[in-house]
């Protein structure tokens, strides 16, 4: 089994791997969890693209967005993971990943996200503190998160 993380901006990706990004989101967020909202929402200009592939198969993606005029943080999000490749450890090899790229890439020493709070233990044993309230974000609840 030939694992294999890659980070690309939207311009380097070929059409065929913005597919299969898009693709995995839609299958995830808007079929599996019932969240109709337009994913391709505008953020994947600017943000770095991380894709996890076993045998050159897309199993697990992330997207890092770089700090902004209206955020000083870099924000994670949209990780993901196809059913298969789920329980299998995979996602602390992606987050690693990204946490690695961030450090690395940017001067900020403060990552956010915003975690499904089912899964705010797993994001807390990275090292993420919660930073605020829970809310609704289409029908599934999220909490705030931030890796100082």
């Amino acid at each position: 089994m030939s694992k294999n993380i890659t980070w690309k901006q939207l311009d380097e990706m070929s059409a065929r791997e913005l597919y299969e990004v898009l693709k995995l989101r839609s299958e995830v967020f808007v079929v599996e969890q019932r969240c109709a909202y337009l994913d391709p929402d505008g953020e994947d200009v600017s943000a770095f693209h991380a894709q996890f592939l076993i045998d050159g198969v897309l199993v697990g993606y992330l997207r890092v967005l770089p700090p902004s005029v209206n955020s000083r943080f870099v924000r994670l999000g949209r990780v993901v993971f196809s059913q298969k490749a789920r329980g299998q450890s995979l996602g602390l090899e992606l987050m690693q990943s990204a946490i690695d790229f961030i450090m690395t890439k940017f001067e900020t020493v403060s990552i956010k996200l915003s975690a499904q709070v089912a899964l705010q233990k797993y994001y807390a044993s990275l090292g993420f503190k919660v930073c605020g309230a829970p809310y609704d974000d289409e029908g599934i609840m999220h909490i705030d998160m931030e890796l100082v």
